[in-house]
C-alpha cells in the first residue's frame, strides 16, 4: 500500500466516480515504484461494481492519462495487467515542490563592499570633539554620551551580488489542450522500437491527435498521453491474417451479389 498514491488518487479527480473507485483501489496496492496488477475480480470486490463498468472505467482512466499499461502481464495465467499510476508524487518530491527558500540578509562588511563603517558614506557621522581647531573652528555643542546622527542608508538592492537560490521552487505545469506544434521527434521514435511497437505511428498519432482535439481534452503532459495511445495500439491491432481473412470475405460477398444478375430465375 502506497498513502502517497492514495492521497494523489483522492486529488486526481477522474471524470466519473466510477472511475475514482477503481483509481483508489489501483492506488491502494500500488507499490513503491506507483506500478499496481490488481485483478477485474478483485476491483470488483473492492468497489461492488460490476465487471463491465470496471473495464469502462480502467479506459476512461488510461483516456484522461491517468494510468497506463506498461506491458506486463503477471499472475499464475499471464495474462493479469500491470499498471502505472502516472503522476505520483513521493514524499521527498512534494517537500521538495513545496519548500520555500530562506530570505538571506545583506551584511555591510569590507568583504562585500568595501564600505568602512562609521563613515558618512556609510549614512553615519562620526563624534567629533568640541572646539576642534583643526575642523575649522566650529564649535560642536559638548553632549557626551547622545546617540551619533544618523542619515537613511541607501536602499538600492545590489544585484551584482544576488543570485536565484539553487533550490528555488518551480511553478506546476497546467493542463492544457493538444499543442499545434505537437510532433513526433526521434527520441519518441526510438521509445517506440524499444517497446516493440510495431503499429504505423504516423497514422496512429494523426488518430490521437483527432481523438483529443474532437474530445477537448487536457493534459499536463501530452508525450505521456501519446505514449500511452500508443501502447493501447498493440491491444487493438488486427493481425495481418485477419485482415487478409476479412479482405477475402468481402470480396466473396460483392461476387455474389455481382452474380445474381446473371441468374435465370
Amino acid at each position: 500500500m502506497s498513502v502517497d498514491a492514495t492521497r494523489w488518487a483522492w486529488l486526481a479527480s477522474p471524470a466519473k466516480s466510477s472511475e475514482l473507485l477503481v483509481l483508489l483501489s489501483m492506488a491502494d496496492r500500488a507499490g513503491e515504484d506507483h506500478t499496481c496488477w490488481p485483478s477485474i475480480a478483485r476491483m470488483v470486490k473492492d468497489t461492488k461494481l460490476n465487471e463491465k463498468t470496471v473495464n469502462t472505467a480502467l479506459k476512461g482512466l488510461v483516456e484522461q492519462g491517468l494510468i497506463c499499461d506498461t506491458g506486463r502481464r503477471v499472475g499464475n495465467t499471464g495474462r493479469v495487467k500491470v499498471y502505472q499510476l502516472v503522476g505520483v508524487l513521493g514524499r521527498d518530491e512534494q517537500l521538495e515542490k513545496t519548500a520555500r527558500p530562506k530570505k538571506k540578509g545583506k551584511k555591510n562588511t569590507p568583504e562585500i563592499g568595501g564600505i568602512k563603517s562609521n563613515t558618512p558614506k556609510n549614512g553615519i557621522l562620526p563624534i567629533l570633539p568640541s572646539n576642534t581647531p583643526e575642523i575649522g573652528g566650529t564649535k560642536y555643542p559638548q553632549n557626551r554620551g547622545s546617540e551619533p546622527i544618523t542619515l537613511e542608508p541607501n536602499k538600492e538592492p545590489n544585484t551584482s551580488l544576488s543570485s536565484p537560490p539553487a533550490n528555488a521552487s518551480t511553478k506546476t505545469k497546467q493542463s492544457c489542450v493538444f499543442p499545434k506544434d505537437f510532433a513526433v521527434d526521434q527520441t519518441m521514435v526510438n521509445w517506440l522500437n524499444e517497446k516493440g511497437i510495431t503499429a504505423p505511428w504516423q497514422l496512429e498519432t494523426e488518430k490521437f491527435a483527432n481523438h483529443h482535439i474532437a474530445k477537448g481534452s487536457l493534459f499536463k503532459d501530452w508525450r505521456a498521453a501519446w505514449r500511452t495511445w500508443m501502447l493501447n495500439s498493440i491491444k487493438y491491432q488486427v493481425p495481418a491474417q485477419q485482415q487478409a481473412a476479412i479482405k477475402t470475405g468481402r470480396q466473396g460477398v460483392q461476387d455474389a451479389l455481382g452474380n445474381i444478375d446473371d441468374t435465370d430465375w
